[in-house]
């Protein structure tokens, strides 16, 4: 039961990695400094949306929160 409960944990924390876009921060110019903050709000903003339109898929996610970084002025690579 206990080796169950413990290789069930290992695979449920295995997919819990975080997408970390690749940004152009001298590009960004003065949005430069507003990065983390302005990442940390995408994610928020694409949270709800996740379950509905992405089925699981993380390509759609990542698009999702480029797009959002995109349109406050981040130069997403």
């Amino acid at each position: 039961m206990i080796r169950t409960l413990i290789i069930t944990t290992a695979i449920a924390l295995a997919g819990c990695t975080r997408y970390e876009p690749i940004v152009d921060l001298r590009a960004s110019k003065e949005n430069a400094q507003l990065f983390q903050r302005d990442l940390n709000e995408c994610r928020q903003l694409v949270d709800p949306a996740k379950s509905f339109w992405t089925m699981g898929d993380e390509f759609w996610v990542q698009e999702m929160i480029n797009n959002c970084l995109s349109g406050r002025g981040h130069s997403v690579l």
